[in-house]
């Protein structure tokens, strides 16, 4: 069984210590690793802006993170395969539908798409917040 690190954000200025989702983020953008880890996944990071509820102040930290490829368990499956068979079962399918189905982020899913139509797993093409299988 993996081992999940609980992570913390802590003010630089007061020391108040919070997890990622307690407090609502300001603002979240995404970074994705420029190489695969030994497995071949890439690594989606999700960072975040909060002000820290005690003292106001503004920190920075990491939000979430998934990784997107070969190896990554959901009870038993892997991730990405079942992303790749709703992909390409379905000829048009929302984004929203898929992030609330894998709970994450839309941008998070949007990004899993993106990398699995750059490498060819699924062709299909993104338009507004909505996946299109291309025949």
């Amino acid at each position: 069984m993996p081992r999940t690190k609980i992570r913390y954000i802590k003010c630089p200025r007061c020391g108040n210590m919070w997890k990622p989702n307690e407090v609502e983020p300001i603002k979240t953008w995404h970074l994705i690793a420029p190489f695969p880890d030994k497995d071949g996944r890439i690594t989606v990071t999700v960072m975040a802006v909060w002000h820290c509820p005690k003292c106001g102040a503004t920190v920075r930290g990491v939000y979430s993170k998934i990784k997107v490829g070969a190896d990554v368990d959901i009870k038993g499956k892997n991730r990405t395969k079942m992303l790749i068979e709703i992909l390409n079962s379905s000829s048009m399918i929302s984004l929203e539908q898929l992030a609330e189905r894998f709970k994450v982020n839309i941008n998070t899913i949007r990004k899993a798409v993106e990398y699995l139509i750059k490498t060819g797993k699924v062709k299909g093409v993104i338009q507004g917040n909505v996946f299109k299988k291309l025949s």
